[in-house]
């Protein structure tokens, strides 16, 4: 293993248009890495925590550099210890997560490029994972809540190919488009805005319920997929009842909140729901799952948090049977493996995901793939910083594949 020769940080804008930090890092070999951090809009009261841009840059030109530059490390986790070490936080609240954790990931990229190994191959070697594949896409076509400006309550909607009825990731992708056009097609025809959010959903204001929402997504899906929604629950939970802003602030108890998810799984082709419930509400995530847990997949993202103790506890108390996976909630590569390996134990589905807030980095591509992670979560498919990471999968898969 070659040593830490230079590492810079440098400020970047992400797609919100606001500041995040972007690191290079260099072995004495010549090999380089260079990855940026997203944010988030709705985030996990548990999540590590973001410090000022500026601070964060300062932090890795100074006291990261002061500890890494110069020495050889023989594996991830010997550098991710180091720096979890010296933050000396549970949640990267010292040194900030955007300091943290694109040093760790620019040290992975580099050492790939210096073992001779794609990016997904050396994620492999770490997660011990030797036969790879591609995820299933979860393709983002309408949003709402923070990332929508609240024109469903339902913060995505998503197109979820159905299992076996393409013949690869392409194909997958490909119809997926096609859903996404279609769905422009409709809203065009009636004359609402075809405008995007965030993520590069469709988020028309025309909208009257959520229930008008998984309608048209369900018009322009056909019965080649199921439906996806991330409802943030969290978002609009307010004093103990779920409120729905898009329906004239209509209030509704967490068991009259659960009666409603349950009757849009009946009416609409729902197989998975994220964040259904609020992320301190244990309880209702795990009568949830009690109740339809069997047929649907249920996610934990606010819930969990890509945190290895957040999981132990959502197992144990049978919350959820999936898990999203964002590097920027944890903090180092090596701590978002082991949130990915505890849930693959405890024989759940982890979905990779983006941030609301992206950058044209493409690690989480690779991640998905290294992982063996059943499936991706990678925005809309008109935005140039969430098409990176699709087609990084595409690129992968001819390596793969021919």
């Amino acid at each position: 293993m070659s040593a830490i020769a230079s590492i810079d940080a440098r400020e970047i804008l992400d797609s919100k248009g606001d500041l995040t930090v972007e690191v290079e890092l260099k072995l004495a070999d010549g090999s380089a890495g260079v990855d940026s951090v997203p944010s988030g809009a709705s985030v996990g009261k548990a999540e590590a925590i973001t410090q000022n841009t500026q601070q964060a840059v300062e932090n890795v030109r100074s006291e990261i550099c002061k500890n890494l530059l110069g020495k050889e490390f023989w594996d991830q986790r010997e550098l991710d210890d180091l720096l979890i070490k010296l933050d000396g936080t549970e949640n990267k609240s010292r040194l900030g997560v955007n300091a943290v954790l694109p040093v760790s990931m620019a040290f992975a990229r580099a050492t790939a490029v210096s073992l001779k190994l794609k990016l997904y191959q050396y994620i492999g070697k770490l997660a011990d994972i030797s036969e790879f594949k591609l995820p299933r896409p979860t393709v983002l076509v309408m949003e709402g809540g923070r990332h929508g400006n609240w024109a469903t309550d339902i913060q995505e909607l998503m197109v979820i190919p159905v299992s076996g009825v393409f013949d690869s990731f392409a194909r997958e992708l490909e119809a997926c488009l096609g859903v996404f056009r279609t769905l422009e097609k409709i809203l065009s025809e009636k004359g609402w805005s075809t405008g995007v959010g965030f993520e590069g959903g469709y988020c028309p204001a025309e909208l009257v319920s959520n229930d008008e929402a998984l309608a048209l997504v369900t018009q322009a899906a056909g019965n080649q997929f199921v439906l996806g929604i991330d409802v943030a629950a969290s978002e609009f939970f307010k004093s103990g009842k779920y409120v729905l802003k898009s329906e004239n602030n209509r209030s509704l108890s967490p068991a009259a909140w659960a009666d409603e998810l349950v009757k849009w799984s009946q009416e609409f082709p729902i197989w998975s729901i994220e964040d259904p419930f609020d992320q301190e509400e244990w309880n209702s995530w795990s009568d949830f799952v009690k109740k339809v847990g069997g047929k649907q997949q249920i996610v934990g993202d606010d819930l969990v948090v890509t945190n290895v103790e957040r999981i132990k506890k959502a197992v144990s108390v049978s919350a959820i049977n999936a898990v999203l996976i964002k590097l920027n909630q944890i903090g180092t590569v090596t701590e978002t493996l082991e949130a990915v390996k505890l849930a693959h134990q405890a024989e759940m589905k982890t979905i990779v995901s983006h941030r609301a807030g992206e950058t044209n980095d493409d690690f989480v591509a690779d991640f998905a793939v290294g992982t063996g992670s059943q499936m991706c979560k990678f925005g809309g498919l008109d935005r140039g910083e969430r098409l990176a990471k699709y087609n990084r999968l595409l690129g992968i898969e001819g390596e793969l594949f021919g």
